[in-house]
């Protein structure tokens, strides 16, 4: 057993976890979702792919492979985050979002997401799409500035951390059914002729990709503040430099009308628990640790 997982990282017993997780939910609850075999077996094969890239990457000397290994996570995400949308009623039939709305009236007296309109000019809106982009920056940025340095202890933190939260935050979609302002609140809001640049690539993307249910909370908001930290650790001055942008993408989401205002408070909120969770399981689920030297990879 100890050979067969031999160069196993924390990371690849996480992501083994969730996509085993959620094979065995579509199991004995898909009642609610077409194809769900296939589901089952696309899962089966992401398993036996990632087992795959495990096994030859360390019995080779590629870089491209190395690569591929060290980041396979990330590139799994949006496809995992996509799937959410088609199995999201996989336990509850209906949407809570009147919970939230309801939420953000008692905290704030009004509609976050609707209220914006009465600020909204074009350059103001462009720069909150340039905001919400950010997010696409950020995640490369805090790879890259770890994973060329020759401790990459951190590095491998920042990837299983990452990949601690998107994973929860998906998880918990499927209890927490809730769609975003742009649909349950569009009757309330105005359609805006693009702001220029950031605003027609946002809301592009958004029209192409975006998913039904998956409101709270926002992992948009909680990933780049788990970024944010990792920035931190490599240069404190990175991290001052980035905390403008990620608040202010933590207000973007709410102004481009994708999450209430509770969704980005309660991204920024489990951030903790999330971090000092992930560093807990880390360390418990690093069993080459406990394996005979002989058998361990170095990393």
């Amino acid at each position: 057993m100890q050979k067969l997982f031999t160069g196993f990282r924390p990371v690849d017993f996480l992501t083994a976890i969730y996509i085993s997780g959620i094979a065995a939910i579509l199991l004995f609850f898909h009642n609610t979702v077409t194809k769900w075999p296939l589901f089952i077996l696309t899962h089966l094969v992401v398993l036996a792919a990632i087992w795959l890239l495990i096994r030859i990457e360390k019995n080779t000397h590629s870089k491209i492979l190395t690569l591929l290994r060290d980041i396979y996570p990330l590139l799994l995400f949006t496809f995992m985050f996509l799937e959410v949308s088609k199995i999201i009623h996989i336990f509850f039939p209906f949407w809570l979002e009147p919970y939230l709305i309801g939420t953000d009236l008692w905290l704030f007296g009004v509609h976050p997401a609707v209220w914006v309109e009465s600020v909204y000019n074009p350059h103001l809106m462009e720069f909150m799409a340039f905001s919400y982009w950010t997010y696409y920056f950020f995640f490369p940025l805090g790879m890259i500035v770890h994973y060329f340095r020759k401790d990459r202890t951190t590095f491998h933190s920042y990837i299983f951390t990452i990949s601690f939260a998107m994973y929860f935050c998906y998880f918990s979609y499927l209890f927490l059914t809730a769609r975003g302002p742009h649909d349950s609140l569009a009757y309330l809001q105005v359609t805006h002729e693009y702001a220029g640049f950031f605003d027609r690539l946002i809301r592009t993307m958004q029209s192409r990709a975006s998913i039904h249910g998956a409101a709270f909370p926002s992992s948009h908001v909680a990933a780049v503040w788990i970024v944010l930290i990792y920035l931190f650790k490599y240069k404190k001055w990175v991290g001052y430099v980035s905390l403008p942008l990620v608040l202010s993408l933590s207000v973007s989401v709410i102004f481009m009308q994708y999450h209430y205002a509770v969704d980005s408070l309660a991204g920024i909120l489990i951030v903790p628990p999330i971090y000092y969770s992930a560093q807990y399981f880390q360390k418990k689920l690093d069993f080459n640790r406990l394996m005979p030297q002989e058998n361990v990879t170095k990393i």
